[in-house]
């Protein structure tokens, strides 16, 4: 979504500025009026691009959904003391995403989703939940009921305390 929002910017931003050099007589000074607004307007955007860009796939959405949290006081008031790890994994996509919860901060780390890597990062975290993107975001909206999805095999989980306590943050986006 904030890489959408980004290209969105961008191409708005060339629009307006080809309008503008379409209807006005050109010189010097009117080139550099268009050279001005177009630096300003990819300051604003590039930082949304940017940020996005680090995460590829299935981790870019669950970092665009997640990250406010980082900036929320009252996640941090709320949540300080929760300390876990959880492991986000969509079936189909190359990228998977390790969360780490401590001290009122969400922590992300994008790896490679291949069964060597999912596996020895089941291990290290407390919690996962493995599923297709669909699902996930299905599942994070309240839109696909959890226990419907286990019994039929889309939704794969391990340590169903942290879940829980994972999901009840969606409340505060």
């Amino acid at each position: 979504l904030t890489l959408a929002l980004a290209i969105n910017g961008i191409y708005a931003v060339s629009r307006g500025i080809t309008a503008f050099i379409l209807s006005t007589p050109m010189n010097e000074r009117v080139v550099d009026e268009i050279v001005s607004r177009y630096k300003k307007a990819m300051l604003m955007v590039l930082p949304l691009y940017n940020q996005s860009k680090v995460y590829e796939g299935f981790a870019s959405i669950i970092f665009a959904m997640l990250k406010s949290l980082n900036t929320n006081p009252e996640f941090l008031k709320t949540y300080k003391n929760d300390n876990y790890s959880l492991l986000l994994v969509a079936k189909e996509d190359p990228k998977a995403i390790k969360l780490k919860i401590q001290n009122g901060l969400l922590d992300f780390e994008q790896i490679e989703n291949s069964k060597k890597n999912v596996k020895q990062a089941k291990k290290e975290c407390d919690g996962a939940i493995i599923t297709t993107t669909a699902t996930f975001i299905g599942f994070g909206s309240g839109k696909v009921n959890p226990i419907k999805a286990i019994l039929t095999g889309k939704l794969k989980i391990k340590g169903l305390k942290y879940i829980q306590m994972f999901t009840k943050y969606f409340k505060l986006l």
